[in-house]
This record gives C-alpha cells, structure tokens and sequence, in this order.
C-alpha cells in the first residue's frame, strides 16, 4: 500500500527487504528469489527515475547474484536514463543473464554512447547476451553497428547450429528495424561471392533481408541469384523476389519454376509469384496443377487462385468436381473463391449441396 502511494517510508523499507535478503548469501538468496521479485516489483509503483536510482544501487553493490538479477529484470523492462552506469556495469557482470538483462536494458535507453557495449556483447562467451546485443543494436538508426550485425551473420559458428541461429535470427530482425537506406548498401556488397570463400549463410540472409526492406535497387543483382549453384541460395533469392513485389521478376521466377533441379527450390519460387500475383504465371501454373507427377500440383492450384486467374476458372472448376486428390480439390475451391468470378458460383454451389461425404470440401466452397 505504501508503495501504491509512492511514499518514501515505503520505498525505505523496500530497500531495507532487499539488502536483508544480501545478506543471506548466495545460496540463501537463490533459494528466496520469488521473495526479491516480489519485493523488486514493488519500485516499479514508483516514478522511472526514483525505480531506476534504486535499481541502479543494487545491480552496483549487491553480493549475491540473485538480487543484482532481480534489478537487472526491472531496468530491462523498464530503462532509465538514471541507471546508465549501473546497466553499463552490469554488462560485465560474472552471471550472464544479468549481462543479457543489462544488453537489452541499455538498448531500451536509446542513446549512442553505449553502442560500443552493445557491438562489444557480440563477442560474449553466452549465446544469451549475444542475442540481447545483437537486438537491442536495432534500436539504433544512426547505423553505426550495421557493419558489425552483417558480420554477425557471416560467422559459420555463429549462424551454423541451434545456438548460432538463436544468435544470427536477433542480428537479422535487428538489421530489418534499419531504414532501408541505412542497410542496402552494405546488403548489396553482401551478396557478392568472395573469391575462395563460399559465404552462402550471408549471401542467404542478406538476400532476404533486402526483399523484406523492399530495396527496389537491388533487383538486378537479387535476380543473379537465381542462377547460382547453390539451391538455398537460389531459394533465398526467390523468396527475395516475392516480397519486394516487383513484377518485372515474373519471368525469372516464371523460368525458376519450370526448368529449377531443387522442389523446394520451385516451390518458394512459386509462392513468390503467388504474392506477386501477375496473370502472367497462370499459363504455367495451370500446366503444373494438370500434372498429377508434379509434386508442386497443390501449390500451382492456390497460386491460381492468388494470380486472379480468371481464364483458369473452369479448370479449377474441373479439379474441384473430378481431381482424387482430396488437397487439390479444397485449394481449387479456395482459388474459385479468390478469382471471385460469377462462373464458378454453379460449381461451388453443386459441392455444397450434393457433396455430402466430403465436408472439408463442402466447408471450402461455402467459404
């Protein structure tokens, strides 16, 4: 209650539980850690600032590291100009989740000068604070630790394993907060192959990222990919090309999609051109859906339908009456929704009443 009222008694015997819990020594205070939080908790009633000052005293002075955690859990929810020297402090802590606490914390406080913590807690022995550092690096747009994100993700050890793309997924999502004038630069420079070095995890991640940003002026060279030896390369390079929406990749992705030695190769290259949504695909798609070898049918049949291909209506219809395959027929009348054509209301009509064994199919066309 009398923190609920901000009262300074209050926040004194506050104080005064948590030393008395350092007191206990290390084990002793692990074992009351639920007691700390509790106790921790309630300076979050107080202003930022007041909290943070608080905090700030324990994660400097407190012997046991389950109360210095315990403050690093509240200034990383709740940063504070305040406690900028006590996170910076906390960042070298022996216990790596205090230093993950303190990563994430200082990112929270926006400001420039802590950077070089941030760009040093890449290197961590703990993959944790690796991952704090590489995301709290995205919330800084003056781009100085760009170069050092890109690098992140061109390590091997790093990016290769569990642990690596735990660490490699925080530097991409990082790297996407960026304005894309901050990172295309460097991203292009990224795809490059360097001579004697297969890099493919960087050249992948890089080629995806400038999709995501929509970086318009990297479409030539996202489109090079496309014939690279490597199949994730190519499939990187395919997945680019759907999300920056740019039709004048059709052809390519058209090509990929017939001719491509890699199903999951073809596959993405088909999804792309379903986001693209360019009739142009339909001819090829209707080819692909006809051939029961084909083990692309299914996703051919819902590219159809996300194209708006209207001549491809009483094909779908077709499929919906007559194919034995039970997924191409829910995703022919899935597409005959999305084309919206007055055409196919008889044949979706005709399931819904007289289908009666089959109520996915049934569920669909009435959908």
């Amino acid at each position: 209650a009398l923190a609920r009222l901000q009262s300074a008694q209050g926040l004194r015997l506050v104080e005064k539980a948590l030393w008395e819990f350092d007191r206990l020594g290390e084990e002793g205070a692990e074992e009351q850690f639920p007691g700390i939080l509790n106790y921790s908790d309630l300076l979050q009633q107080y202003p930022a600032a007041v909290a943070a000052r608080s905090l700030a005293g324990f994660l400097l002075r407190a012997g046991c590291s389950a109360l210095r955690l315990a403050a690093s859990m509240r200034l990383r929810d709740r940063p504070d100009p305040t406690a900028r020297e006590a996170l910076l402090a906390a960042a070298r802590d022996s216990y790596a989740v205090v230093r993950d606490n303190a990563m994430s914390g200082l990112g929270g406080l926006r400001d420039p000068s802590v950077t070089g913590v941030l760009v040093a807690g890449l290197s961590d022995p703990d993959t944790g604070v690796r991952a704090a550092a590489a995301y709290a690096l995205g919330d800084f747009p003056q781009g100085e630790a760009v170069p050092a994100l890109i690098a992140l993700l061109s390590d091997d050890d790093l990016v290769n394993g569990a642990e690596g793309d735990y660490v490699g997924n925080h530097a991409y999502h990082a790297l996407k907060r960026y304005p894309p004038e901050t990172v295309a630069s460097p991203l292009r420079a990224a795809l490059r192959p360097v001579p004697g070095q297969a890099d493919n995890n960087l050249r992948i991640q890089a080629a995806g990222l400038l999709g995501e940003l929509k970086v318009a002026s990297a479409l030539e060279e996202i489109r090079e990919l496309l014939a690279d030896p490597s199949a994730n390369v190519r499939q990187s390079a395919c997945y680019s090309l759907g999300e920056m929406g740019d039709p004048r990749a059709v052809p390519a992705l058209l090509e990929i999609l017939r001719a491509d030695a890699s199903e999951n190769v073809r596959w993405t290259a088909c999804e792309a051109l379903g986001r693209l949504g360019d009739e142009r695909s339909a001819p090829l798609l209707m080819k692909i859906a006809a051939c029961e070898s084909d083990p692309l049918r299914v996703g051919a049949v819902k590219c159809l339908g996300q194209v708006t291909a209207k001549d491809a209506v009483a094909f779908l219809s077709s499929l919906v009456l007559e194919d034995r395959d039970t997924a191409v027929r829910l995703y022919a009348a899935e597409s005959l929704g999305r084309i919206g054509d007055p055409a196919a209301t008889e044949v979706l009509a005709k399931v819904l009443l007289q289908r009666e064994d089959d109520y996915l199919l049934r569920t669909m066309a009435a959908m």
